[in-house]
């Protein structure tokens, strides 16, 4: 990984470090040919899979601790690794990096010269007594590392580092392809994140060993989506990192007990993401993926003042959209039982006539209202900033085709697809969409927590007020319906022009029990001037998106 050495394939080869095996302890690093007994061999099949979504860590700051005395240098580059991929690219930190207790908890890292490894993926080595081994001098293990060993120790840090975030191995896939030959080994994740990715840091198949310790376009989007794109957006780490404070007045910003402390004068901070340090791509982007924000927010004694606004920007700094909720304050008495209130929004269907975005602007801050010394401003936790993945095929007319959609009924004029908009006519125009999870990456396991299911769709009349309906259903694997949001029909009022804003209906299912595998999606509009041509209802932006 040093940005001094790039190691050629044919010499990482030698190092013959082919495939993790699942041990009886876990997942297990990469071993010689010959090191992998038939023992090992049958623990890999024997294994519960592992589950990232089951895996993940429940706090976004992970205490990390050596077990073995010495090698200060090393130790610097594994830690200086980290930082620079997986903490890079989310909000996941890994903190302390001293020497363990036995009371410690988190990643616990051994040093030996054995087959660097794992003995879990994520919590699973939560405080686990050498729940990471990794090598440093190579004297027994791949010798041919010795001649480059910063390289081989970052690279192989950056791998087992990913295990411990709670990736699996990209080759153990359902649709890893033919001509990937690394054998399946560890643990089946159970949420596939993006496309197989044969560049992936955690792929075998990997042309450049170990993803040359650089994590790939997708691996920066599956991390981010996993643990968000702000960094120290909790407050656990116990200081400002990664935020701009703009404003500090009072006593200052306070990170303390897992939240972030205002003071008696307002308390101001940003943070500005670039997408495209993130591994998305202007094309991706032009897509208007969901983008999901939210915070929680509290009062610490009397009804405090707290804002959030983020606004998604292009190239140039534009503004593309905003969402700004403004000065607000928590209601109730002066005490300190203050609940925490969540304010949350998801962008969709920005950039069709301002711009393709690239940075995310987050600003926020809070103030009290009593003047008082110290922190008494209101309290903020748990800032969220994922970009999400729409499920449906062709929801937004991009390309000006009806492509992805099974047309129901196709009255007067029929459908017409026009201008990035799906345009209705004098009769009845109606499609449907039928969204298989277990296709789309999600397993049985991942789905039987009921993670949140955002659906939503903009609409307008064309000129005269329209007819417009809505109706998305989650279903079993037999097509019975779980649960349902039905908007009925509606209109947009108002006169007869062509001046309509757009309308956004939006629902999130929750709480809908094991079981769910498909989404179904039926919409639809007519006019109410029979007229001749496509008058009807305009729809656009429909968005399907699972919130893990």
């Amino acid at each position: 990984m040093s940005p001094h050495v790039r190691t050629p394939r044919s010499l990482l080869a030698t190092l013959s470090l082919g495939g993790l095996l699942l041990s009886p302890l876990g997942c297990d690093g990469n071993m010689n040919p010959g090191d992998a007994g038939s023992e090992e061999e049958l623990s890999a099949t024997s294994q519960p899979a592992y589950a990232i979504a089951t895996r993940k860590w429940p706090t976004l700051t992970i205490p990390v601790c050596w077990e073995t005395s010495g090698y200060a240098t090393e130790k610097g580059w594994v830690k200086a690794a980290v930082e620079n991929t997986w903490s890079a690219a989310s909000g996941l930190s890994f903190s302390g990096w001293g020497s363990c207790a036995s009371s410690s908890t988190g990643v616990r890292i051994q040093v030996a010269d054995v087959n660097p490894h794992t003995k879990g993926i994520g919590t699973d080595i939560n405080g686990l007594l050498s729940g990471m081994v990794l090598n440093f001098t190579f004297n027994t293990w791949s010798p041919a590392c010795q001649g480059m060993r910063q390289d081989c120790i970052e690279d192989i840090a950056v791998h087992e580092f990913g295990h411990a975030a709670g990736f699996d191995h990209e080759q153990n896939r359902t649709d890893t392809p033919s001509n990937c030959n690394d054998r399946p080994t560890g643990g089946y994740g159970d949420w596939k994140m993006s496309a197989w990715d044969l560049r992936s840091v955690m792929n075998y198949c990997n042309p450049e060993w170990n993803g040359d310790g650089f994590l790939s376009a997708l691996d920066k989007q599956a991390v981010g989506e996993l643990y968000g794109l702000l960094a120290n957006p909790d407050g656990s780490a116990g200081n400002m990192n990664g935020w701009s404070v703009t404003q500090n007045g009072g006593n200052g910003w306070l990170a303390a007990g897992g939240e972030f402390r205002t003071s008696y004068e307002w308390s101001k901070r940003t943070q500005l993401i670039d997408l495209h340090t993130r591994g998305f791509t202007a094309a991706e982007l032009a897509a208007a993926p969901p983008i999901e924000i939210s915070e929680e927010f509290r009062r610490t004694w009397c009804p405090d003042s707290y804002f959030l606004k983020v606004q998604l920007l292009d190239a140039n700094m534009n503004v593309v959209d905003t969402f700004d909720t403004g000065e607000v304050q928590q209601t109730g008495p002066c005490d300190n039982n203050g609940a925490w209130e969540k304010v949350s929004h998801v962008f969709t269907g920005y950039g069709k006539n301002t711009g393709t975005v690239r940075y995310v602007r987050w600003e926020d801050g809070g103030v009290d209202s009593e003047w008082w010394w110290g922190h008494y401003g209101a309290a903020l936790r748990n800032a969220v900033l994922k970009v999400r993945k729409n499920q449906l095929v062709n929801g937004d007319a991009s390309g000006n085709t009806l492509n992805g959609w099974t047309l129901t009924e196709n009255g007067g004029n029929g459908w017409l697809a026009e201008g990035g908009a799906f345009h209705t006519s004098y009769e009845w125009s109606k499609r449907t969409q039928l969204i298989d999870l277990y296709s789309a990456g999600y397993s049985q396991a991942a789905l039987s927590s009921s993670p949140p299911i955002f659906v939503s769709e903009q609409f307008k009349r064309f000129y005269c007020p329209d007819t417009y309906f809505l109706k998305v259903e989650l279903l079993d694997a037999n097509m019975n319906v779980l649960a349902a949001y039905d908007t009925g029909e509606v209109s947009q009022p108002g006169p007869c022009d062509y001046a309509a804003a757009w309308e956004k209906v939006s629902h999130t299912f929750t709480h809908y029990g094991p079981g769910a595998r498909y989404v179904r999606w039926s919409d639809g509009g007519v006019d109410s001037e029979w007229w001749w041509g496509h008058y009807g209802v305009v729809m656009d932006d429909a968005v399907v998106a699972v919130f893990r």
